[in-house]
């Protein structure tokens, strides 16, 4: 009788560790993602470009379908995936303002269509603009073209 509570401890470990979890979809907002520093060479302009103008998409194509917490996903997803990656050695201060940026419409995620995004300086936005039309990620205008 000694070996039936071992079993029960056993056979019920894996079904009390998940009920302890977080159900993401009970969570009225994701916690903000701690700084990370990613590791790895820098992304081209094209590479960066495709994370970045996924981001655009993906949060421009939910604000006509997600409710207010939908929203606060997508923009976690986009922080996320931003967070992830090296820019291009010039893009890194606009990077870390975009990444902000990100960050503070954790909170109200209508922030990105009120608030002014962070734009890199001139040189650089004009690189960035010219290799817009070679991603087709980037399917919708940008700050970075001017629109």
């Amino acid at each position: 009788m000694k070996i039936l509570p071992i079993i029960l401890v056993v056979a019920l470990a894996p079904v009390l560790l998940v009920s302890c979890g977080s159900d993401s979809k009970d969570d009225p907002a994701p916690a903000a993602a701690s700084p990370v520093t990613p590791s790895g060479d820098p992304l081209t302009d094209e590479a960066y470009l495709k994370v970045f103008c996924t981001g655009v998409t993906n949060f421009r194509e939910s604000l006509l379908t997600e409710t207010r917490d939908g929203l606060v996903k997508v923009v976690q997803d986009y922080y996320d995936s931003m967070q992830a990656i090296v820019p291009p050695p010039d893009v890194a201060t606009f990077h870390q303002e975009f990444l902000d940026y990100l960050k503070d419409a954790l909170d109200e995620p209508t922030y990105l269509v009120t608030r002014d995004p962070p734009v890199p300086e001139a040189s650089v936005r004009s690189r960035l603009a010219a290799a817009v039309s070679s991603v087709p990620e980037c399917e919708y205008p940008t700050f970075l073209e001017g629109n």
